[in-house]
Formats: C-alpha cells, structure tokens, sequence
C-alpha cells in the first residue's frame, strides 16, 4: 500500500495500481514519479513501480489481441500492457495491437509481435529484441523508444523501430534488421554476431562498430548521414553491395570490405580496407593501415604525414586511383 501526503498531516492510504487507474485522466508520469492532482484532493507525489506483464494469451477475450489485460500473466485480473514492462515470449497465439498503446519497456524474447494499421507502440524507456520477430504497418514507427537494444531474432521488412537516444546491437548470436531504424539515435555494434541490416535506415546518429560486424544485405542500406567509425575487432562488411555514407566512414582498426563506395571517403588510421569499388576516396592519415582484395574504386588515395599503406599481396592497388604519398607517408609494397 502506498500513502500521498497533503498539507496538515492528513494522509490517505492507497493502493497504486487503483490511484493510477482512478486518477488517470488528472495524472501525469516522469521518470517513475506519478504526479498531479485530483478533484478534493491536493497535490501529491507518490512513487509507482511499473508491473511486469508477460504474454501468456491465456485471455478471455480475443487471445490475439496485446491491449488485452486477460491476455498477461494468468492473473484474474491480469496486468495490463499499458504503462508497464512487457514481456512477450512464445505462446499458443501470437500478439497484435490494432490500436495505439504506451507501454513503460518492451521486451520481445520469442514470438512474433505484429503492429497493424499504422498504429504504434509507445515504449518510455528501452525496447529490447532478444528473439523473435517484429512486423509492422507504420513508416513513421511501429515501435518508438528512447534506447533500442537488438541482440537476436528479425525486425521484418514492414516494421520500422525509432530511437532517441541509441542503438545497440549486442551478443553473440546476431540478428537480422530487414526493417528501418530512424530517429536521432546513433548505432553501437558491440556484440560480437553478425548483424545484417536490409532496409533503408536513415538514422541520423553516428556508427561505431566495436565489435562484430555489420553486414549490408541490400544496396543503400547503410545511413547515410551516419559518420561511420569501425574499430579494432569490428567489420564492415558492405556485402557485394552499393552503399553510400555521405557523412563518411573511419576505420580505426576494424576491417572494411567486400563492396561498392559512392560519394563516401574513406578515412584510414589502422586496420584493413579490402575489395572495395565505386568513386570512393580513401585517405591514410597516421598508423598503418593494410589494404587487401581486388580494389578498383577511382577516388584518389592520399597518404598523410606519419601514415602508412600497406600491401597484403600482390595487385591490391586499385589502378585507377590517383595515389599521393606526402612527406613522411609511406606506401609499403609488402
């Protein structure tokens, strides 16, 4: 039982589960406060922990539907989605919302979770993919969170996830994001699975691959206004395909391969730049930097004072880039 202090020492006690439900409509949330006032009463602030609803779509009503409270927990009644944690794991009918819900986290560990007509799901916090798959219907965002962490299963092609604050793509296992990840957020990679990204991501950002690696499953994939930074023991692996980061890509001793590079330069302080095409320019600043593959991109490659280009075999050089070696550069041959 929680208790709401008002002026002269009077106190009430009450439940707050029944003070959220009952005052809803004079009620507001912030950061785990509930605050506001209520008619006879004065103002207060009490503290409201946020349930835990699991997906069990046991319900007595539509056992498809996630805005359902029958459907959460096998409890009488059950916990409802909206305004707290919700889980949702296999079970013998999968979830979807046909209307819009605010939920205060969202964890999808198995399943298949379906956002429809244009609808979205609203999570305060962070929205969690371990497994599973997300469907969608709405360009604008199916899911919109504050952090977005990805560590398994699939975000499908119609589903697009928004983030405010960040991206991380984590774990061993990998994930495959054939959905759009939009909003102001940047981009972890941190696990050390393969992450494919299939759909036109626009995420404005910055990249930073620490570990593992990003691979494009489709030309255009990869955010362009995402200044793209792959560290050691990450890889960019560009697929086969056409991409372009106008807002550029450093590699800092991680890997960079396997693809075609429109309007983008390329920054090298360390590690490897393998196979790569297009109009790409590619500039040795400082350290040693290793270039591997058949390369053909026609930008210029530039190497800066105290930087180091080095050959991993033979005819690794793109004949078709302009190369300068400045004072104190080298070009090591190998």
């Amino acid at each position: 039982m929680g208790s709401i202090a008002r002026q002269q020492s009077q106190w009430w006690s009450v439940s707050p589960r029944r003070l959220r439900s009952s005052l809803l409509a004079s009620t507001c949330m912030a950061a785990g406060v509930l605050l506001g006032s209520a008619v006879g009463l004065p103002n207060y602030e009490q503290a409201v922990a946020a349930d835990t609803a699991t997906w069990t779509s046991g319900g007595t009503g539509t056992q498809t539907d996630f805005n359902d409270a029958t459907n959460y927990n096998n409890n009488t009644p059950a916990t409802p989605p909206d305004g707290n944690d919700v889980v949702i794991v296999a079970a013998p009918n999968d979830p979807t919302t046909t209307v819009a819900v605010t939920v205060n986290s969202l964890t999808l560990s198995s399943g298949t979770l379906t956002v429809a007509n244009g609808d979205a799901i609203a999570v305060t916090t962070s929205y969690q993919q371990q497994g599973g798959t997300l469907i969608g219907a709405n360009a604008a965002g199916d899911v919109l969170a504050d952090t977005v962490t990805i560590s398994g299963g699939t975000v499908d092609a119609t589903a697009t996830i928004s983030a405010t604050t960040s991206y991380t793509l984590s774990g061993a296992t990998g994930a495959t994001i054939d959905g759009v990840l939009t909003g102001p957020a940047g981009l972890a990679v941190s696990g050390s699975g393969t992450f494919l990204v299939g759909g036109t991501n626009t995420y404005a950002g910055a990249t930073t691959i620490d570990n593992g690696t990003l691979l494009a499953g489709a030309n255009a994939v990869l955010s362009s206004a995402s200044a793209t930074t792959v560290n050691s023991t990450g890889t960019l692996d560009l697929g086969g395909f056409s991409e372009t980061v106008a807002a550029g890509i450093t590699v800092a001793g991680g890997t960079l391969t396997n693809g075609t590079l429109t309007g983008t330069a390329v920054t090298a302080t360390s590690g490897t730049v393998s196979s790569l095409a297009g109009d790409m320019t590619l500039a040795v600043t400082t350290g040693s930097t290793t270039i591997s593959g058949s390369n053909s991109y026609t930008g210029t490659t530039t190497i800066g004072t105290g930087g180091t280009l080095l050959a991993g075999a033979n005819a690794v050089l793109s004949s078709a880039s302009a190369t300068t070696v400045n004072a104190t550069g080298t070009l090591d041959l190998g």
